[in-house]
């Protein structure tokens, strides 16, 4: 129940009455008599849930009477002033859940009653899918396979060769077994990559790390056991997120190396299966949206930004900042993302959706030491990193279209918990097909010269997928009330900027630019990054960016 939300005012002759804690006033009028009729109308502004309307008369003197009207509004738009809503679940503070394991005692969770929230969680959705489904075709030539799941891929991780090192010559690897682990790791690695390249890339993520510590770094794995029994014990086997110490524990060690995470995520999906609680589609869903959490962050983080860059002059100096700034905003706005999505996932509302913003800040800052540690590895351990480089294997000739239809119906099924059954859900599920079949069948597309001028890359291009798809949710919630109608309509229409978006990334040749390595064009382009990244940053801190540009462009 939200007290004061709509707030009427009525005056007698000149009286004001102050509303500070009112977000909507409906009526505002000096009457002209002691008795008056007003009509209220409540803005289609108003949330979709249960409100408390108060009307105030005042006189000269102050308020002679104040009146609450309960009353809620439908996900249809209706507004009842019975209080009667029966499709409405009411959203409780997240705080009030904590230590609630049983998940019949926790409030269901309805995504047309949060329908404003749902759609920022779509445009970021979105937004991040197309930055991922158009970075991945441009990835260098010596980078590893390609690997995906739904919106986790493996980015870029590139051989970097340089001279002997310091640590080449150290004795922090030179532990017994050493030779063994790597050797049965990359093996692994490369045979897994045939049929799973984003499992082999998994893998091998913590060749860097071995490239320092050796066999040392095998001590990372039973850690990795004991936090997803401890994870099992206290959620009492359910499929629901840990307590925060250790979902960030697990997220911890899964950015220091996937394949610990991974660990831990499988040591509780495993537990969850066992224990009977992986039989129904939240429970399914809710499970892997939780452990995806411990492994996906450095999957992602790779893929906005190469974990490794060797820095040669300034040119190169102001790309790795880039890498860190952006690495570490972005991984972290994912990171919030996957959280705030869980109560749809699951099915209910928790406790631990109130973490969001603390996970976001500390999975920026895993982010920014697992950048450091690469660059570690890079320049002191040079040859033991690039002995460890795997060589993938090519995946099976049916691999690429088989992974396809298992995103896409992935895709689908986490969506329609989301947005309902509907012929656009349908559309979008087909555009969202549409958008991985252009990139597996980009050599049979023309290449359009002219797209190369105009096509937004790396930052700029997430910034522009966040406008376009701000604008679009805001535009259409101003024009359908009705809260089911418009999560169903604009899932559709926000999946239309990403196919766009990825068929003039595979329409044009990448191009390296050189405007900015001009003396002129470098300061253009610093700067235009700087403000880029600053417009980026108060987007994820919660700052509307997208209302000002869309009134000023009139829409």
């Amino acid at each position: 129940m939200k007290r004061i939300i709509l707030l009427a005012l009525v005056f007698l002759n000149v009286g004001v009455i102050p509303a500070l804690a009112a977000e909507f006033t409906i009526v505002d009028k000096v009457a002209t008599s002691t008795s008056e009729q007003i009509d209220l109308s409540i803005p289609e502004a108003a949330e979709v849930g249960h409100h408390i309307l108060t009307v105030q008369v005042s006189d000269n003197v102050g308020i002679i009477t104040s009146r609450d009207i309960v009353f809620c509004k439908s996900t249809l738009g209706e507004i009842r002033w019975d209080d009667i809503c029966p499709d409405v679940t009411e959203m409780v503070d997240p705080n009030s859940l904590a230590g609630i394991t049983d998940p019949n005692k926790l409030p269901l969770y309805d995504p047309a009653s949060d329908a404003k929230n749902v759609a920022k969680l779509m445009v970021g959705t979105f937004t991040v899918l197309g930055a991922v489904a158009t970075g991945s075709s441009s990835s260098s030539s010596n980078s590893s396979s390609s690997g995906e799941i739904e919106s986790i891929e493996d980015g870029e991780l590139r051989h970097i060769r340089r001279k002997q090192g310091r640590g080449d010559r150290s004795s922090t690897w030179r532990w017994p077994l050493t030779a063994l682990f790597d050797r049965e790791f990359n093996l692994l690695a490369r045979d897994i990559s045939r049929y799973s390249p984003l499992l082999g890339r998994v893998i091998a993520d913590g060749n860097y790390f071995r490239a320092m510590f050796g066999s040392l770094t095998v001590l990372l794995y039973p850690f990795a056991v004991y936090l997803g029994l401890c994870a099992l014990h206290v959620t009492t086997w359910q499929s629901l997120p840990a307590v925060p110490t250790l979902m960030i524990l697990g997220m911890g060690i899964g950015l220091l190396d996937s394949f610990a995470g991974f660990t831990t995520a499988y040591v509780f999906l495993m537990g969850v299966m066992v224990a009977g609680h992986f039989a129904s589609r939240h429970q399914i869903i809710g499970t892997i949206g939780t452990i995806i959490i411990w492994f996906a962050p450095t999957l992602v983080a790779s893929n906005f930004r190469p974990l490794r860059r060797e820095v040669v002059d300034r040119d190169t100096l102001w790309e790795r900042i880039s890498d860190y700034a952006l690495s570490m905003l972005l991984s972290g706005w994912v990171v919030q993302k996957m959280v705030n999505a869980l109560p749809g996932l699951t099915g209910h509302q928790l406790s631990f959706s109130g973490h969001a913003n603390q996970l976001a800040v500390i999975a920026g800052g895993l982010v920014g030491l697992r950048f450091a540690l690469e660059d570690v590895g890079t320049y002191f351990y040079p040859e033991r990193s690039e002995a460890l480089q795997p060589k993938l294997k090519e995946p099976v000739s049916t691999q690429p279209l088989t992974a396809i239809f298992f995103k896409t119906f992935f895709f689908g099924f986490i969506a329609e918990l989301f947005v309902g059954n509907s012929i656009y859900f349908w559309l979008g599920v087909l555009v969202f097909l549409g958008t991985q079949l252009l990139e597996h069948f980009e050599e049979e597309l023309p290449n359009r010269e002219w797209i190369k001028r105009i096509l937004p890359a790396g930052a700029v291009k997430t910034l522009l997928m966040i406008y376009v798809g701000g604008v679009l949710s805001s535009i259409l919630q101003s024009k359908i009330p009705n809260a089911h109608s418009f999560l169903r309509e604009s899932f559709f229409l926000l999946a239309l900027p990403g196919l766009a978006l990825k068929y003039a990334s595979v329409s044009a040749e990448p191009r390296e630019p050189k405007w900015h390595k001009t003396p002129r064009g470098r300061w253009i382009y610093r700067i235009g990054g700087a403000l880029v990244y600053l417009v980026l940053f108060l987007y994820i801190k919660g700052v509307d960016v997208v209302t000002p540009v869309q009134h000023f462009l009139h829409l």
